[in-house]
């Protein structure tokens, strides 16, 4: 179920990205972590969208997998 959800939002989230955005949201948080350009508001209309109807456990889930797959850092 979690793996579903993170690829569904994995998907939205590059649907709204802004490629031409990444390089200066990158720079401004001085990291090496890679950005796809999503403006706050829309990744806040992604998460609201896949939290619908799902359960805190699932949520908190597909949350630590999108981190942990992002492989930047330990929880």
């Amino acid at each position: 179920m979690t793996d579903d959800l993170a690829a569904r939002i994995r998907a939205e989230l590059r649907t709204v990205a802004d490629p031409e955005r990444a390089p200066g949201q990158q720079a401004y948080m001085k990291s090496a972590m890679p950005f796809l350009g999503v403006r706050v508001p829309d990744a806040r209309l992604v998460a609201k969208r896949a939290a619908k109807g799902m359960d805190a456990a699932t949520l908190r889930a597909t949350a630590l997998e999108l981190w942990d797959a992002a492989g930047y850092g330990p929880r």
